[in-house]
């Protein structure tokens, strides 16, 4: 799975990850604790939603990366 498919590109305002410390342009590499590497996007989503309903727990671990944005990702990935 390419680096780029598990980069977070977008966050919702007023959502809970807007008011963590994940940015858009960060790279995931785990969620609590379990990797990423090899799964869908489908499947990174499904586990995130899992962790987020499990009510056992009060937080959410991620391992982010920075992300080098190269021309093109930035030029077509901006906001306005």
């Amino acid at each position: 799975m390419p680096m780029n498919n598990k980069r977070i590109t977008f966050l919702q305002p007023d959502g809970s990850a807007f008011h963590s410390n994940l940015r858009a342009g960060q790279v995931l590499l785990t969620v609590d604790g379990k990797k990423l590497d090899g799964l869908t996007h489908e499947e990174i989503a499904r586990l995130i939603l899992d962790c987020y309903v499990d009510m056992t727990k009060s937080q959410i671990e991620f391992l982010v990366v920075e992300a080098k944005q190269n021309y093109y990702y930035f030029n077509t990935h901006q906001s306005i």
